[in-house]
């Protein structure tokens, strides 16, 4: 039953970073070849820790994450948002934005949001720490 409300976190995850990414992406922005890409499957380890990470950040809280590294929509995370990801870990948030900047036409922006995680990881810490950024 737990690895089920995973799969579904995940997937709320990838749905909320793809609208995002969609919105803020013109949609003639393709792939030079213009083929789609997926990125390689992870290790079993390395899906089995992205899923125990995706465990301690809400539905709630993907949305204002996701919002944030993937469009121009720089909108305060809520403290609370940034206590569970914070408390998630940096390996965990930095792989997931990297996971999802990986996919399809998003790759081309893949160093862009990378960036924007490590801003919102450092506000975050801020955050978590002192009670405001």
């Amino acid at each position: 039953m737990a690895t089920f409300k995973v799969a579904i976190l995940l997937l709320v995850i990838f749905s909320l970073a793809n609208k995002v990414v969609v919105e803020a992406i013109a949609p003639d922005s393709q792939i030079e070849d213009g083929s789609p890409y997926n990125p390689p499957e992870p290790s079993p380890e390395e899906r089995e820790y992205l899923e125990e990470c995706a465990r301690k950040i809400t539905n709630e809280c993907a949305k204002p994450i996701v919002t944030y590294v993937f469009t121009d929509d720089k909108k305060r995370v809520p403290t609370e948002c940034c206590r569970k990801l914070v408390s998630a870990g940096q390996r965990c948030h930095n792989g997931l934005v990297q996971l999802l900047a990986s996919f399809n036409k998003y790759r081309l922006l893949a160093a862009y949001f990378v960036a924007e995680g490590k801003v919102l990881w450092d506000e975050c810490v801020l955050d978590a720490e002192y009670g405001g950024h």
